[in-house]
């Protein structure tokens, strides 16, 4: 398992991202494999059915883009955070969709450079 600590999905993608080009394939698999995302409002969903406060955690390829439509369509989406603006073409975008990705070689890039469901 990927340890997270109480770091934010963007601060834990944007060290990624800062990191990227010296890891491994290897590395990278076990980043796709990783549960490592909160989805949006899982806390308050825990603390609603009673149970205790542990944020559960997915791989990337189980959440949503953090957008409105997605959102509206009751999909879980993955925790950006209140502070930062998602840009899917970013950096850490590309990262997290390389993350979500069945198959990263079917994408245009080998390896992000610097996920989820898209459509």
């Amino acid at each position: 398992m990927v340890e997270t600590g109480n770091r934010t999905t963007y601060d834990l993608v944007n060290c990624l991202v800062s990191i990227q080009p010296t890891l491994t394939s290897q590395e990278f698999e076990r980043l796709r494999q990783a549960s490592a995302f909160p989805k949006e409002n899982a806390g308050r969903e825990q603390l609603a059915a009673g149970a205790s406060w542990k944020v559960q955690r997915y791989k990337a390829e189980d959440l949503y883009e953090p957008i409105d439509i997605f959102r509206e369509l009751g999909l879980p989406t993955i925790d950006w955070g209140a502070d930062v603006q998602w840009e899917s073409e970013s950096n850490n975008g590309k990262l997290l969709l390389w993350a979500a990705v069945e198959d990263p070689s079917d994408l245009p890039f080998a390896q992000p450079v610097s996920c989820f469901y898209w459509v």
